[in-house]
């Protein structure tokens, strides 16, 4: 019944995001205090394999993850995957402090069933223990992960497609918690304040704020940078397959940066906005120390300072290599123009070298 959710691992292991449109892949090794970048990157994925955030083609993702290890030239074999974390339910309580891990377990899945609206028989279910209690009690704050076993199942059948072995599912705000030190280590200052993460994928637009460094806010909306191919494709009279070889080749006509990406960015500056005013509205918090762009998009240095004018807000592209050595087969070039993709993707590599 039990997956490794929140298990500690200590291998290398390929960080591997799963996107509807493109697989981001990481791999990190660790020397002493010094965490090196040894592999990056982004590799697309055929249409139609991703439907609604879920495996529809798993042969295919197979096939494509299979490649994109080979080109890598990695010899590593374990991966951490990631769910979101819609797709989780996650609950902190207060256990007794003197039970043994089975008892502590056994104990869990008689309390979880009155959190988890499925039958147990249906969800994956991990725990782990993440503070003492109150002073004064014998007690521990025990953290409950579950999730539907059928997500978990299509990803792990597909990595053993791919003639790879998982080794961990974690879960795509716990992954963005362990990468943000990373993030914040390029703040030129107050790196220990409230800071909101934004990253704008091929068909969402996810909000995760931090307060030193823990996530208090979490939102999802629906635009991403499949609205920008789309406009591609009807104005050049393209296919998907070429609008997004095109985009990611910066093979288009000489209006396109007027015509179709200023539009765009303007959109994606207004929906940013409304996600934040959202977020003063329905919490006690006012301000932001400093937002953080997160998604290919946001390789051009033009949409952050765009953001940053319009929002008022510091504004910086994502990048947790920024102070971090790169391995003989790390292109430093090609990692800088997609380091703001691969967010987590690191912070599930970085559970192999914790």
């Amino acid at each position: 019944m039990q997956i490794p959710l929140l298990a500690k691992k200590s291998e290398p292991l390929l960080g591997i995001d799963i996107g509807s449109t493109s697989l981001k892949i990481v791999e990190l090794s660790r020397s002493g205090r010094t965490t090196t970048v040894q592999n990056a990157g982004v590799f697309p994925i055929p249409s139609n394999t991703i439907v609604e955030g879920k495996i529809a083609d798993i042969p295919t993702l197979a096939q494509t993850l299979r490649k994109a290890v080979a080109l890598m030239r990695t010899k590593a074999k374990h991966v951490a995957l990631a769910v979101p974390g819609s797709a989780v339910i996650t609950r902190v309580l207060d256990m007794p402090g003197d039970l043994t891990e089975d008892e502590l377990e056994t104990q869990l899945l008689m309390e979880a069933e009155q959190y988890i609206p499925y039958s147990l028989e249906e969800v994956a279910v991990d725990f782990t223990i993440i503070a003492e209690g109150e002073e004064g009690t014998e007690q521990v704050k025990v953290l409950l992960a579950a999730c539907r076993k059928e997500g978990i199942d299509a990803l792990t059948e597909m990595v053993e497609q791919a003639d790879l072995e998982s080794k961990i599912v974690d879960v795509e705000p716990f992954c963005l918690e362990r990468v943000y030190p990373l993030l914040a280590d390029q703040l030129e200052e107050d790196n220990d304040g409230l800071i909101a993460v934004v990253d704008c994928g091929a068909t969402n637009l996810r909000i995760n704020v931090l307060d030193r460094g823990s996530t208090v806010y979490s939102r999802e909306e629906a635009f991403g940078t499949k609205q920008l191919s789309e406009e591609i494709q009807r104005r050049y009279g393209l296919s998907e397959e070429e609008a997004i070889a095109a985009e990611r080749e910066g093979d288009l006509p000489g209006d396109y940066e007027q015509e179709v990406l200023a539009p765009f960015r303007d959109s994606l500056i207004q929906q940013i906005s409304r996600s934040l005013q959202f977020f003063y509205s329905s919490t006690s918090y006012t301000n932001l120390d400093c937002l953080i762009l997160s998604g290919g998009i946001v390789s051009s240095p033009e949409l952050v300072e765009m953001t940053e004018s319009k929002i008022e807000l510091p504004v910086v592209a994502a990048n947790p290599f920024k102070h971090m050595p790169c391995g003989a087969r790390t292109d430093q070039k090609q990692l800088s123009k997609i380091s703001p993709s691969l967010l987590i993707a690191t912070g599930l590599a970085m559970r192999g070298v914790s």
